[in-house]
C-alpha cells in the first residue's frame, strides 16, 4: 500500500514512506505525498550506513522498481519455456553468465550506452533498437493451467519440487561473493571521483 493512502491516518505523515528491502543491496525508498525531505534523507543515510545502495523513487507506483523489472523478465522467460524455445536451466545460464553479470556491474542503461559504441545509447535506440522493435515482440505467457503446469514441472525437474537449503545457501554465497568483489572497485571509484572534484 502506498504511503499516501495510509499516512494521513497517522500522527506524523511527514515521516511516512514505503520501503522495499530485497535480499540484495538496493532498497527502494518511496516517499508519500506528505513525506518530508528530512525523512527521506534520514532513510537514505540509514541504508547507506548499512552498506546498502538506496534508491529514492520520484513517485509512488505499485510494485516498486525491482519487482516490476523482475516481473517483466520472468514473463518473457516463462513464455520462452512454454513455447519450447529453451528450458529453465538454460534461461538461468544466460542470466548468470551474461546479462546478470553485466547488470550487476554496470546496470541496464549504462550497459546499453556502452554497447552503442561511439554513438552510445542514442545509437542503440535509433539503430539496433528500431530493428529489434520490428522483429522481436514481448512474449505473453499463457494463463492456461496446463501451460502453467508445464513450466512448473520443468522448474521442479531442474531444481527439485521444493527449494533445498543447499540451493539457498549457494545463492547467498554467490551474492555475497559478488558484492564483496565489487566493493573495492566501487570504493576506488569513489576516491577517484573525489580527487577529480578536488582538482
Amino acid at each position: 500500500m502506498s504511503a499516501s493512502l495510509w499516512a494521513p491516518s497517522g500522527q506524523r505523515p511527514d515521516r511516512a514512506a514505503g520501503e522495499a528491502v530485497p535480499n540484495a543491496a538496493g532498497p527502494a525508498h518511496v516517499p508519500g505525498e506528505r513525506t518530508s525531505q528530512d525523512a527521506v534523507q534520514r532513510a537514505v543515510d540509514f541504508y547507506t550506513f548499512l552498506g546498502r545502495a538506496p534508491v529514492v523513487l520520484h513517485k509512488e507506483i505499485p510494485g516498486f522498481v525491482g519487482n516490476r523489472l523482475q516481473y517483466v523478465v520472468a514473463r518473457e522467460a516463462t513464455c520462452l519455456v512454454q513455447q519450447g524455445v529453451v528450458g529453465p536451466e538454460d534461461i538461468d545460464k544466460v542470466l548468470t553468465n551474461s546479462l546478470g553479470i553485466r547488470w550487476a556491474t554496470v546496470g541496464l542503461f549504462l550497459g546499453q550506452h556502452l554497447g552503442g559504441g561511439p554513438g552510445g545509447y542514442r545509437h542503440i535506440v535509433t539503430g539496433i533498437g528500431k530493428s529489434m522493435h520490428k522483429t522481436v515482440t514481448a512474449g505473453e505467457p499463457s494463463p492456461d493451467p496446463e501451460r502453467e503446469e508445464q513450466v512448473i514441472q520443468a522448474v521442479e525437474k531442474a531444481y527439485g519440487s521444493s527449494p533445498s537449503t543447499e540451493l539457498g545457501e549457494l545463492r547467498d554465497r554467490r551474492q555475497l561473493a559478488l558484492l564483496t568483489a565489487l566493493r573495492p572497485v566501487s570504493e576506488q571509484e569513489g576516491h577517484t571521483s573525489e580527487e577529480r572534484e578536488a582538482t
